[in-house]
């Protein structure tokens, strides 16, 4: 069989969602370029997708995504339906979880992350007059290697720790719908961070993870400790919570913002004021 060429970060599966057309043949989603600012809409067959971004050859990487979307099926068409948390069965969460944290570490955004941790210790080593070649010259082929290699091991710890979270279903009853991107599994942290460990971990004291589900739902797991008083399910009508999630997709998508309508100009207002989310290229990481 022929290995697939354009292979998606972002499912289809999951991309279908948040299209205003998700039952027609060739569902498109409308999309917002950052660099830009400009809107169009493209087939999901297009979107969140590069030609070989993990493989050229028949080595895995897409059979073992595609197994992890199909244990998702289920879970999914559950969590877009049900009232509670609890409805939710062992084998939904764990099919939940599993594709949760492949989707954290598997898009363009996470390839960006070891990249900018490469050139800000390159130049923390040069201030240091430690000339470090190996970080400096890193090919995009070697890039794509060293990402696809550290998948395995990213996916099976980032789940076990998620299985330890605590789970919220959030409902969203507001005029704005919730948004998705290429990265679409976003961090937040009410706790100020350390200059020596940051807060944006998945075991930092405080942490927030959100995966918008469709333009009405999404799921929060977060820090058992700090926010284990939350309830499993909130339903908002006050817009603020909506903004507040498409506010995370902003900042932590690395170019395109997904949405079911055109209307982005709460994207452009964040821009406005913090244009350096607009820039694919920006710094990600401080070494110190």
């Amino acid at each position: 069989m022929q290995h697939p060429k354009n292979q998606h970060y972002v499912p289809r599966l999951y991309l279908r969602q948040f299209c205003a057309d998700r039952r027609a043949k060739h569902p498109q989603v409308y999309s917002f370029d950052k660099a830009n600012q400009r809107v169009h809409r493209p087939s999901i067959r297009n979107v969140a997708a590069e030609l070989h971004f993990y493989e050229q050859g028949e080595q895995g990487a897409e059979k073992a995504f595609q197994r992890i979307e199909d244990l998702f099926t289920t879970p999914y068409r559950r969590l877009l339906e049900i009232d509670r948390v609890q409805d939710l069965s062992a084998e939904d969460i764990v099919g939940t979880v599993i594709f949760v944290a492949a989707q954290w570490v598997r898009s363009r955004e996470h390839r960006q992350m070891l990249k900018s941790t490469g050139v800000e210790l390159a130049k923390a080593l040069d201030a240091m007059g430690v000339d470090e070649p190996a970080l400096t010259d890193v090919t995009d082929e070697t890039l794509r290697r060293l990402h696809v290699r550290g998948l395995p091991n990213l996916i099976n710890h980032a789940s076990a720790i998620m299985l330890r979270m605590k789970w919220v279903l959030c409902v969203n009853r507001t005029e704005m719908p919730l948004w998705t991107s290429d990265s679409p599994v976003t961090l937040h942290n009410s706790r100020p961070a350390s200059d020596l460990v940051g807060n944006r971990g998945l075991t930092c004291r405080g942490i927030e993870l959100y995966f918008p589900l469709s333009p009405t739902r999404s799921l929060c797991l977060c820090d058992p400790t700090d926010l284990g008083p939350e309830p499993q399910v909130i339903v908002s009508t006050d817009i603020n919570h909506a903004w507040f999630q498409n506010d995370l997709q902003i900042r932590s998508s690395t170019r395109f913002l997904y949405a079911n309508n055109g209307d982005c100009s709460f994207a452009r207002k964040v821009l406005s004021t913090y244009p350096v989310y607009a820039d694919p290229e920006r710094q990600r990481s401080k070494v110190t």
